[in-house]
């Protein structure tokens, strides 16, 4: 498996600031410290959008890697790791590749798995242990 590298370029909407619109990240990274409203797509396997404690996304978010520590009012499409941090609160339907959930964060949806992991399993030991088949 390659090893991915950081993103090359970083936007941040920064606590206070409030960004109203549609962005497309190629190879990027977004940070939101303050308020997104609209819709973010992130293309390329480097995509990552980051919402911190104090940051909140309305609308519609799509990217490679995707971390919620704030408040997320939107679907949310990961193709790689979707983490909602303790301090999360997401409303919408959440679709991933590999999902990592704190204690305490609130989820308000549906969580939708774009990975069957039961395909590559030989039996429900392997499965329980986190083993799968090659």
């Amino acid at each position: 498996m390659r090893k991915k590298s950081q993103p090359v370029n970083s936007s941040l909407i920064a606590e206070g600031c409030e960004f109203r619109g549609d962005v497309v990240l190629v190879d990027a990274e977004l940070i939101v410290a303050g308020t997104f409203i609209g819709s973010v797509k992130g293309e390329g396997e480097n995509a990552s959008v980051t919402i911190c404690e104090t940051g909140k996304m309305a609308g519609e978010l799509a990217a490679d890697t995707i971390e919620i520590a704030g408040v997320a009012e939107c679907n949310v499409n990961s193709n790689g790791k979707l983490k909602i941090a303790s301090t999360a609160t997401v409303r919408g339907t959440l679709k991933y590749s590999q999902l990592e959930v704190e204690p305490g964060a609130q989820i308000v949806g549906d969580l939708e798995s774009t990975v069957n992991a039961r395909e590559n399993v030989k039996n429900i030991e392997d499965y329980a242990s986190g083993k799968t088949s090659s």
